[in-house]
């Protein structure tokens, strides 16, 4: 069982189309239970006088619908989960299926009963719980105004109150308008209140969660993404070019003679070098490409669909850049030069995250032998695999 769940991870934590089969699939097994519950009811002839038989057919309906709807979206979903993107639409469609068909129901059974009110919050606070506001909000109002243009259409003599079971509950007679009145007035005062404060507090708690997430992610002293998140970015970036066919190149840069820094200087001096390198390649390169500290004094750079010789003139940009930098240390200039290796995942030629950082590498490990402050790009693949790796100085 713990691994079961281990394997399924948190469902906050899934995407939002992985977290809408929480919404829909669910719901199934009991749409089916109560779609047998009323084909009961209306082959039973001693339930008649408990119920309004063209309410039931009504309900059969409506069932059916919900049934027809939800594994529509099954369908879908099975779809779209191993497609990218964010699949807005298809979200959307369900969170707005999901409060307009409870609307409906509590139509149908009366929507001022305890049961109701108690599915309606708790089913929307649990879409809350799972969506961003906006968008839970949203569906919550759409369920909300079936509710109350329900009753309003109630008072207005177009529907009955609850027809299911209006005959029992006030013998085939419209309920008092006062007492309608108050419970549309309670209804939605609270579950605007609760569903409204949960909504709130599911806000403020994904806003400090992604707080902490990005700085468990960042280094502390370039600003730049950490390792982990550079091992994570690139595997997801190697996934994405080999499904499309797309060149993906990496760049492995390391500072030249580093340790001369923090020995000479100390290692806060080291440190203010490092945050300017960082400041440095945030600005030089595009807003698809990544860039982080890999180790120590090493950074890697993640450009997608950048072939080889993309790949060379961002490095040499990049190292340019970092040589014409100078940082103001106690009273002196410090400057530093840097450089790079270069390789790529190129179409039809399959190679893992791993294989595209040691060759780069390999690269990295040629610009040092051959003088420091140059870019290298990767030799042939099988040459580069046994290359030493790159000096740390």
């Amino acid at each position: 069982m713990h691994r079961a769940l281990r394997a399924l991870g948190n469902p906050l934590e899934w995407t939002d189309v992985q977290k809408s089969f929480l919404i829909f699939f669910p719901p199934i097994p009991f749409v089916l239970f109560y779609l047998h519950r009323v084909r009961g009811l209306l082959a039973d002839p001693a339930a008649e006088p408990y119920i309004s038989r063209p309410a039931l057919h009504l309900t059969h309906t409506y069932l059916s619908v919900i049934l027809a709807v939800f594994v529509a979206l099954l369908l879908t979903w099975l779809v779209l989960r191993r497609r990218e993107g964010a699949h807005d639409l298809f979200v959307r469609v369900v969170i707005h299926s999901c409060f307009v068909f409870m609307g409906i129901g509590a139509y149908l059974v009366g929507p001022f009963s305890t049961p109701v009110l108690i599915a309606f919050v708790a089913g929307g606070m649990g879409v809350f719980l799972l969506f961003d506001t906006h968008r839970a909000a949203q569906g919550s109002l759409a369920g909300l105004a079936v509710i109350l243009g329900t009753a309003l259409l109630e008072r207005a003599g177009v529907l009955p109150y609850g027809p299911v079971f209006a005959s029992v509950v006030f013998g085939g007679e419209r309920p008092p308008a006062v007492w309608v009145y108050l419970n549309l007035a309670f209804t939605l005062v609270l579950t605007a209140f609760v569903l409204g404060g949960t909504g709130l507090a599911m806000a403020l708690a994904r806003a400090r969660q992604a707080e902490i997430n990005e700085l468990l992610a960042t280094d502390v002293l370039t600003g730049l993404p950490n390792r982990r998140r550079l091992e994570e970015t690139l595997e997801r970036e190697v996934t994405r070019a080999l499904r499309f066919d797309a060149p993906l190149s990496v760049v492995m840069l390391d500072l030249d003679h580093f340790k001369r820094v923090n020995d000479t200087h100390g290692h806060r001096a080291g440190d203010a070098v490092l945050a300017a390198v960082g400041e440095v390649i945030a600005s030089e390169l595009r807003e698809v490409d990544a860039a982080g500290r890999y180790g120590g004094e090493e950074l890697l750079l993640i450009l997608p669909e950048a072939a080889l010789d993309g790949a060379r003139a961002a490095a040499e940009r990049v190292r340019a850049a970092i040589a014409a930098r100078a940082v103001e240390w106690d009273g002196q200039r410090l400057q530093v030069t840097a450089s790079a290796g270069c390789a790529t995942l190129t179409p039809g030629t399959p190679r893992s995250a791993d294989e595209l950082v040691r060759a780069a590498d390999a690269a990295l490990y040629r610009a040092k032998k051959a003088g420091r402050d140059r870019v290298e790009v990767e030799a042939d693949a099988s040459a580069d695999a046994d290359a030493a790796p790159a000096p740390h100085d």
